[in-house]
């Protein structure tokens, strides 16, 4: 993000996972997005998905969700899968549309089919 916009990380991470590396009390894996851009007046949110090989599945989160389902108008989600992470030879970076834009659903698969449901029980 830093080459790319020229904002440090410091400014633009905001997941939980800045805690463990800049140990500077920030950090919050309930936002829903793992950096937050400014770009004039655009909103950029990177959510940062990664995997050992390079199966080309990934889960959302609820917080994840929800963000990238309500946006602003002037917001752009993006999700960003790293195949190989640990291994610097194979790794690779996607960036990928967001599956709750017009067009994003349509490059993905539906993989699971579980729902959470919430419902008042009558009195009893």
């Amino acid at each position: 993000m830093e080459r790319q916009y020229g904002v440090p990380r410091e400014e633009s991470w905001k997941s939980g996972l800045r805690q463990h590396v800049l140990a500077d009390g920030s950090g919050d894996d309930s936002l829903g997005y793992d950096f937050l851009i400014h770009d004039g007046d655009r909103t950029l949110l990177y959510e940062v998905k990664a995997s050992t090989g390079d199966r080309g599945e990934f889960e959302l989160g609820e917080s994840e969700v929800e963000r990238a389902s309500h946006l602003r108008p002037d917001e752009t989600y993006t999700i960003v899968y790293v195949t190989h992470v640990l291994d610097n030879t194979h790794r690779r970076i996607t960036p990928l549309p967001n599956p709750f834009s017009a067009p994003g659903l349509a490059g993905y698969r539906l993989v699971g089919t579980a729902m959470r449901l919430r419902f008042e029980l009558p009195p009893g």
